[in-house]
């Protein structure tokens, strides 16, 4: 899906002169204007935010003004591009002129260049337009045909190429990810800027089959305590559904990195979990044991005991269809999917919210989420989400307070690099608590390749 985007960029004046020389008043190429004493005095103002107009792959248009005066009146001008995939409109004019640059989508791998070029008189103005590259017209990486939950982390994240780690880097703290070159999510890491440190760390390891056996977590540079969670794997060829209450992760969070990883493990059937941090202690078992209708029991036990004297045991149970988890009587939670193994639609709570899901060969993507009976303050009613051609985000509408209360943030002008993966973006938000005030802000992202 191609979105239109209009950008009207922050503009700071900056007069732009071209030497003038002595001409004949009577000379037609002096601007057309009459006489005017015997010296060229045409001069082209142009007004721009930076030398270079940097434009999105998708259609996009940016809007630039200037002035041609002769003697301090106004005079005729042209503009033109160098390239037949940047228009300029209107192509003439007089005195003021607000010009718009409009580039088709770029079909291609490389970014592009083109000049505009504003002229009056024998005077001229070169403006320099930049196109990033086109993610969509790489080709599929062969993963895209895979089942999302035989993918590696990677792919899961939907990163194309070998990516090594990643992150963004625009704000004070971030989360960076690191990949092994098979893919495998590794190492976690919560940095702080503000003062140069490593506040949270994760470490994962693998068995020889790729299955991720331990997840370690520490603090700053403290080694003791901190959260495990180990694995284990007694259910060959089995598509293990990890949380009773939701096995689509809809909130962002430190899974991949993505706002909808499914929470899917194949062959799993035990999962230990210990926080033994210094003067705090839980710890939680998970048993995953299918029956001979292939529906799964989760059995949960739980204690805040070290001595095991005070378990919490909880059990549920999920019914399969097709070798896929589809529904928790216990948790009021039902999914469906497409006929290529991804979500398609989640019910939570017998339908009090429900999400939809979009079918896109690299990504899992929500498309729309309701809940027409949201309690709390800052509850959400709904929510629709728009996309590129290469499934990122465009659009985030949602109603906040009441369901007709609705508040936007646009994603756009994404910068791609030579793999297809996004290293910039603007992003424009509207905070819940600041109806009609937007936040504008420009997203960097770090990526490293093997």
């Amino acid at each position: 899906m191609k979105t239109f985007k209009r950008i009207l960029l922050a503009m700071i004046p900056a007069l732009l002169f071209v030497s003038c020389g002595e001409t004949n008043p009577d000379d037609p190429d002096n601007g057309g204007n009459g006489g005017n004493g015997g010296k060229d005095k045409t001069v082209i103002r142009v007004v721009e935010a930076l030398p270079l107009y940097e434009l999105a792959a998708d259609k996009d248009t940016a809007l630039i003004s200037f002035s041609a005066t002769l003697d301090e009146k106004d005079a005729d001008w042209t503009i033109s591009t160098s390239a037949d995939w940047c228009k300029v409109e209107p192509a003439s004019g007089t005195g003021l002129g607000e010009v718009s640059i409009i580039v088709a989508d770029n079909p291609t791998t490389n970014e592009r260049k083109a000049d505009i070029v504003i002229k009056s008189g024998k005077k001229e103005q070169t403006l320099k337009v930049s196109q990033s590259l086109y993610a969509g017209a790489l080709p599929d990486e062969p993963w895209f045909s895979k089942s999302y939950i035989e993918r590696t982390d990677r792919e899961k994240a939907g990163f194309r190429g070998p990516v090594k780690s990643w992150c963004e880097v625009t704000y004070t703290t971030y989360h960076k990810y690191f990949y092994d070159e098979a893919g495998h999510l590794v190492k976690e890491e919560y940095h702080d800027t503000s003062n140069n440190s490593v506040e949270v760390r994760w470490v994962h390891t693998y068995d020889a089959q790729g299955r991720r056996i331990k997840s370690e977590q520490s603090y700053g540079s403290e080694v003791q305590g901190g959260r495990v969670f180990t694995y284990e794997y007694n259910n060959p060829g089995k598509l293990v559904a990890t949380n009773a209450f939701n096995w689509i992760e809809y909130e962002d969070g430190w899974i991949n990195g993505k706002d909808f990883p499914m929470s899917v493990w194949k062959d799993l059937s035990a999962i230990h979990y210990v926080d033994d941090s210094p003067g705090y202690y839980e710890r939680s078992d998970i048993a995953f044991e299918f029956q001979s209708d292939g529906s799964l029991t989760m059995t949960e036990t739980y204690n805040r005991e070290r001595d095991g004297s005070n378990p919490n045991v909880s059990v549920y149970h999920i019914v399969y269809e097709n070798g896929l988890p589809v529904s928790c009587p216990d948790s009021k939670v039902a999914v469906t999917y497409d006929d290529k193994g991804l979500p398609a639609t989640l019910s939570v709570e017998d339908g009090a919210k429900t999400w939809t899901f979009l079918g896109h060969p690299r990504v899992l993507l929500a498309a729309t989420m309701k809940e027409p009976k949201a309690q709390g303050l800052v509850a959400c009613f709904w929510a629709n989400y728009s996309y590129n051609s290469n499934g990122d985000k465009t659009r985030f509408e949602r109603a906040y307070f009441s369901a007709d209360q609705v508040y936007n943030d646009y994603f756009g002008k994404y910068f791609y690099d030579s793999y297809g993966n996004w290293i910039q973006r603007n992003e424009t938000t509207e905070p819940a608590f600041q109806h009609g005030q937007h936040f504008t802000d420009t997203i960097k992202r770090e990526i490293e390749y093997y």
